[in-house]
């Protein structure tokens, strides 16, 4: 028959090892989630440079220098930048060879991906998402191990406790010559 503090380290090691393995699956689950979102914003960056390359208007070689200067107006770019880059347009061999304008690159900024480079920023969509599930992630991997070797403790003390009080009879019985109990 299995004594009671022995029944109580066994539900503590039990325990232990619960915590241990949900938490670590847990964790998994979270970094999945965290790594899903990651190739969502990805997926999205390519997205957004396909459009730009489909779409952007390569058709600064006909503008004049009065509708360049109102475009850089228009779209706050830099008008020697867009200068230029009409003049790269002017050279290129072929419709593949022709640079995205500046006004497609600012109308279409990528989204930053990077969890480091997002912290304290205030965001809203796809990244306060991977703002949150990193945080969680973050936040979830630091308790597993601690719970679980608490629960571990706890468990041993009653045993331990039982233990070390037969080995001190013992001792006292073999300090007064009596047999053990």
């Amino acid at each position: 028959m299995i004594r009671q503090p022995t029944k109580i380290f066994l539900f503590g090691m039990l325990a232990a090892a619960l915590t241990w393995g949900i938490g670590t699956l847990y964790i998994q689950h979270l970094s999945k989630v965290e790594s899903g979102l990651l190739t969502q914003c990805e997926s999205q960056n390519a997205t957004i440079r396909a459009e730009v390359a489909r779409n952007a208007d390569r058709s600064l070689v006909n503008k004049s220098d009065a509708e360049l200067a109102a475009l850089a107006k228009q779209k706050n770019i830099n008008l020697p930048e867009l200068t230029a880059q009409r003049e790269e347009q002017r050279t290129a061999q072929s419709i593949e060879d022709l640079p995205v304008p500046l006004e497609w690159q600012v109308a279409h900024d990528e989204m930053i991906c990077d969890v480091s480079e997002l912290q304290g920023l205030k965001l809203v969509g796809l990244q306060a998402k991977m703002i949150s599930a990193h945080r969680a992630t973050l936040r979830f991997s630091q308790w597993p191990v601690p719970a679980a070797f608490i629960l571990l403790i706890a468990g041993a003390v009653p045993w331990l406790w039982y233990f070390l009080l037969r080995r001190i009879a013992e001792l006292r019985s073999a300090i007064g010559g009596k047999p053990p109990i």
